[in-house]
């Protein structure tokens, strides 16, 4: 199955709800007729895989589990490239170590010429070249040239990528290494860890066990890290009798010897992605000890900076802590050259991508200060920690004001009032609170929220919401409603106030043709720098911003620059219907932002509002092709796609 067909049904299975092919496609960066191309075919391999309907397409979770089942079972011929370049690395990494591949034996297997197969050796070797190694062919034989440890790099990074393309599931894992008994590997570093009471999130223990699922298979076909004079290794550290002992039971288990050398590389893979304490039950001394006053002082700094560029405090011990933690464990692993693969790098970036902002901007500030190179996987973690400060401070933002309208009866208001206060107390500030509509209209207070059990009239403004004296549970529904509806309204009055203030028409076009990114960023920036938008060298800004991690999403790219010190405030938007190689990209519409010192608060605003009114598949393929400015700020604008 190749990877569009993969990406397709990676897609259905992020949600239970429908999905039309234009929603699909957007996310994708293809075609309708692609899409519904691809669905036709699927189903014609596995029937009622994927169901259709008026409203869309859904995946059938039960049909799902047996074409897996089948998938893991076919041995079908390679039939791509990159299906033959798979074929060949798995053959090459999983033989004796001393076996080396015929290459005719190879050209007859795959049923391809030799230009075609020597063609497919050239990237293979560009494959192994980026971690160091080098595929060998002399006569009529192939081998990988190279360490132990990088061979098992590339086997490492081969396994993530094809573990992602089989949505995450073990059984490809237990296929790829029927004879390892993945669970127990896993159970086992599971068991030791907690025995020492050691902690690692979920994605850097599934790291882990691949490491050493790797390791224990090498090891197995004779393929042992050579000893080596600079292996230290400190023997009365927790994390080198961690290694021990899982070395043990695992030699034990499989009938192996690990050497010194393999224990020592275990032991940095613990140090570099775990930690001895529980971060979330940590005081300040515990952590100063484990990494330094100097990384805490740098962390501190770095949360200042974010806060001037972006206007977001993310200052609070939990978050420090944790922060802290995950950049010492980072620094460790840069050092080691064991950076770590994250399965939501594409979906983040995609779904989150201010917060995807505000984490390459922190990278940026650990790149410079430490000298390192981050990598879209390190900066998709970095969002974890920014997203979860984020989402506690929502839950402390600006209340809304409310009036409550009741008729004293006993002790009833009283009661009503503190249960209201108890239940909506970050969310509610209750004003005043009445007898009667009468003594409401006469006190002149405005409020967000009318609360009341009394039977009305509409005719006022404030929004009501009818109310029993006691506070049912379907009241509390009918309040919690009322508040989402009532803030969200709020911020989208302020949000199109903005918008309509920073789209100019003399900033629109769809006239320029351009054939990369490159290219529409030097000539939009050099009009923004004639209408005194932004000074000479902002061009220059916004590709080192773009250079760290590209700023395309879907079908549209956000270049910007990190530095946020422009002139003037303002996007310019270039639409291209046939599109705009961006980076691995293809692009069709380009929001370049320039945004001023004085209002780099409403950066967040603008950002967000355009990647949520983008990633409406439906609306964003109105707006591609809109050929003036007015008839792209009115889809642009329009509550309904």
């Amino acid at each position: 199955m190749n990877e569009i067909a993969t990406s397709i049904i990676s897609t259905l299975e992020e949600t239970d709800a429908w999905i039309t092919s234009s929603e699909i496609a957007h996310r994708l960066n293809l075609s309708t007729r692609t899409i519904k191309k691809y669905i036709a075919e699927l189903n014609e391999e596995a029937e009622n895989l994927i169901e259709a309907s008026r409203k869309g397409y859904k995946l059938n979770k039960d049909c799902l589990a047996q074409f897996r089942s089948q998938l893991l079972t076919q041995h079908d011929i390679p039939q791509t490239p990159e299906e033959r370049i798979h074929y060949i690395l798995i053959r090459l990494l999983f033989e004796k170590h001393s076996s080396k591949l015929s290459a005719y034996e190879l050209i007859d297997e795959l049923y391809i010429s030799e230009s075609t197969f020597r063609s497919d050796c050239q990237k293979i070797n560009t494959i192994c070249m980026d971690f160091h190694c080098t595929l060998e062919v002399a006569k009529d034989l192939l081998w990988i040239s190279g360490t132990e440890k990088n061979k098992r790099k590339i086997l490492n990074s081969f396994i993530f990528q094809e573990y992602q393309k089989h949505f995450g599931d073990d059984f490809f894992i237990d296929e790829l290494f029927p004879e390892l008994d993945f669970s127990f590997i896993k159970n086992t570093v599971k068991q030791t860890f907690e025995q020492f009471h050691y902690f690692a999130n979920d994605f850097s223990l599934n790291n882990f066990v691949r490491h050493v699922a790797i390791a224990i298979h090498r090891i197995q076909n004779g393929c042992n890290e050579a000893l080596t004079e600079t292996d230290e290794i400190t023997k009365d550290t927790l994390e080198y009798q961690m290694a021990i002992q899982l070395t043990k039971t695992f030699e034990e288990h499989f009938k192996i010897t690990f050497s010194t050398t393999e224990i020592y590389e275990l032991t940095l893979l613990i140090i570099c992605r775990g930690n001895h304490f529980n971060t979330n039950h940590v005081n300040s001394t515990e952590i100063s000890t484990f990494v330094g006053a100097e990384l805490i002082d740098f962390v501190r700094g770095m949360i200042q900076n974010t806060k001037q560029m972006f206007g977001i405090d993310l200052e609070s011990e939990e978050f420090i802590s944790r922060f802290c933690v995950h950049l010492h464990n980072l620094l460790i692993r840069n050092t080691n050259n064991l950076l770590n693969s994250n399965p939501l790098k594409n979906s983040i970036k995609l779904q989150c991508p201010f917060i995807y902002e505000m984490a390459v901007y922190m990278a940026n500030q650990i790149q410079e200060h430490y000298h390192i190179h981050l990598n879209d996987d390190e900066i998709t973690y970095i969002t974890f920690h920014i997203g979860g400060i984020l989402e506690m401070q929502k839950l402390i933002q600006s209340k809304l004001t409310a009036v409550l309208v009741l008729p004293e009866y006993y002790n009833l208001t009283a009661s009503l009032t503190s249960k209201i206060e108890a239940q909506f107390q970050e969310e509610l500030l209750i004003l005043e609170v009445f007898a009667t509509m009468e003594e409401y209209h006469a006190s002149g207070i405005v409020a967000d929220l009318l609360l009341t059990s009394i039977s009305h009239k509409s005719y006022h403004d404030t929004q009501l919401v009818s109310i029993t004296p006691f506070l049912t549970q379907n009241d509390i529904v009918k309040i919690r409603q009322s508040i989402t509806s009532i803030k969200a309204q709020k911020m989208e009055e302020h949000r199109q106030r903005n918008i309509r203030k920073i789209f100019k028409k003399e900033f629109f076009s769809h006239k320029n043709s351009y054939a990369t990114g490159e290219e529409a960023i030097l000539d939009i920036c050099s009009k923004l720098q004639q209408k005194h938008c932004v000074n000479e060298s902002y061009a220059q800004e916004v590709m080192e911003r773009e250079a760290l991690s590209s700023t395309a999403f879907g079908g549209f790219a956000l270049p910007h620059s990190l530095h946020m010190n422009c002139l003037r405030t303002t996007i310019y938007v270039h639409i291209q219907e046939k599109g705009i190689i961006w980076g691995k990209q293809t692009i069709h519409v380009i929001f370049l932002l320039s945004v001023s010192k004085q209002e780099r608060k409403m950066f967040r605003e603008i950002f967000e509002y355009i990647t949520d009114i983008i990633n409406d598949a439906e609306k964003f393929s109105k707006i591609r092709k809109a050929k003036t400015y007015e008839e792209f700020i009115h889809l642009f604008l329009a509550k309904e796609s």
